[in-house]
Formats: C-alpha cells, structure tokens, sequence
C-alpha cells in the first residue's frame, strides 16, 4: 500500500488529464493512473467532485478500466463500488458534474470556488446563455437560496415546455426489494444463518437485510487477495457507516 500522495501533486495531476480529451492514451499505465487518481481525490477538496468525475469519464470510455489488473473480465458497476469504492449512484453523480460543467465551459477551480452542491443544482437549469448569471447568483447567494432559485426556474422550464435537465443524487440508490424462490431447506438455511449473525453481531434489532449485507461482505473478503481484501473491507466500513477512512503504511 503507497503513502498518502501529497494533495498539491494529486490536484495537478488530475488536473492535466481533465484538460485534455476524453479520448486520451488507451493504456494499461493510463488505467492505473486513473483508478489511483480516483481514490485519491475522495478527500482532496470540493473540487475532487468534478476532477474524480473526469477520471471516471475516461476511465470508462471504451472500457479503458478492464486494461486495470482488478478491472480485468468485471463490468462497470462492480469495478466502480469494489476497486473504486464508492457507489455506482455517486459514480453517476460526479460523472454528470464533470460532463454538464464541461458542456458549458465551467472549470475545476469555478467547481471549487462554489461548491459541487450549489453546483448540481445550477446544472439543472444552466444553458450556455444563462450559466454567467448563475454562476454569480451562486457566489453571491446562500445554497438554500439557489436551491428556492433553481426551484422556480425548473418548474418555468416545466410550464412551456420546455427539456427537463435532472443531475443524479449524490447519495445510495434507494433501496430495492428482492424476492427469491426458495425450497424449505434453503429457506431455513438461510433464517438459520441470519440468526447465527444476529448473535455474532450482538445487535437484536438489526433488520435482516442488513445481516444479509454483513454475511455477503465477509464471504467476499475471504476470497480476495489479502492487499484487495483490506482496501475493500475498508470501502465497506465506508459505505455502511458514511465516514472516510484512508489506509497508510506504517
């Protein structure tokens, strides 16, 4: 595991690739620069939003991720939440940053300069006519005044007519329900070692789906190199309780 790269040398870095064209060097070298870049932006600045969206436009196009050794033969999705470590909805959200801010010729450093929370919500409605009046709305106002702002003009837009523009939620996806066909003996299989991590847990009203997760998670980690296996128990730790957490040597 390398030691935590110093912020100014990640922000250059990501900064010369998200200037340069999506369609860039298609290497295996390239991939790895992107992945790592990713991961080390998450805590870098309001900024990282927009720069991390870039690296994972590239990183993307033309399944340039599969050239990785992790992304070898995996789709997407798993390679965005198991090497990447964050969801695939957030994933989503920074790609759309980065590509409607480019769209409309708005900057890494105008990205850092408002915040990507007043930033998403201005990307909804700006159009290359208007995004300079928004742009100084949004230095000059509060997020919740923008928000109101952004508010009316949607719902303007809505009234005559006009394209709807929506930008992913930062957030998870919202939950899902399963439902599976299962004989008698797999179903108590199952509710028998639900219990049994009920018990290990010591958490008596912990909801099933949540002891389905920690079940799934351990029989994952157990088959992963040992050095994958203790970055992605971190990224689950992650996930399950919204902290960040970053692993250095010693």
């Amino acid at each position: 595991m390398s030691a935590v790269a110093s912020v100014g040398s990640i922000y250059t870095n990501a900064l010369a690739i998200c200037r340069g064209p999506v369609r860039g060097p298609r290497t295996p070298d390239m991939a790895r620069r992107l992945r790592d870049l990713i991961v080390e932006l998450r805590d870098v600045s309001d900024a990282s939003a927009f720069l991390q969206g870039g690296c994972l436009v590239r990183l993307e196009y033309d399944r340039l991720y599969q050239k990785t050794d992790e992304g070898e033969g995996i789709d997407w999705p798993t390679f965005v939440e198991d090497v990447i470590g964050i969801g695939l909805r957030r994933a989503q959200y920074l790609m759309a940053i980065y590509s409607k801010s480019i769209e409309l010729g708005i900057t890494a450093e105008t990205v850092e300069e408002i915040g990507p929370a007043k930033m998403r919500e201005i990307l909804t409605v700006a159009t290359r006519e208007n995004v300079e009046r928004w742009l100084v709305t949004a230095r000059k106002e509060t997020f919740r005044d923008v928000a109101a702002r952004v508010k009316v003009a949607r719902r303007q837009v809505r009234e005559s007519g006009g394209p709807r523009r929506r930008i992913p939620e930062p957030d998870d996806e919202e939950p899902a329900r399963w439902s599976l066909l299962l004989t008698p003996p797999q179903r108590r299989n199952i509710e028998d070692a639900l219990r049994l991590a009920r018990t290990e847990a010591k958490l008596k009203n912990i909801p099933d789906a949540a002891l389905m997760d920690l079940i799934v998670t351990d029989w994952r980690a157990n088959r992963l190199p040992r050095d994958r296996s203790i970055r992605w128990h971190v990224r689950q730790l992650e996930r399950a309780y919204r902290i960040k957490l970053r692993v250095v040597d010693e």
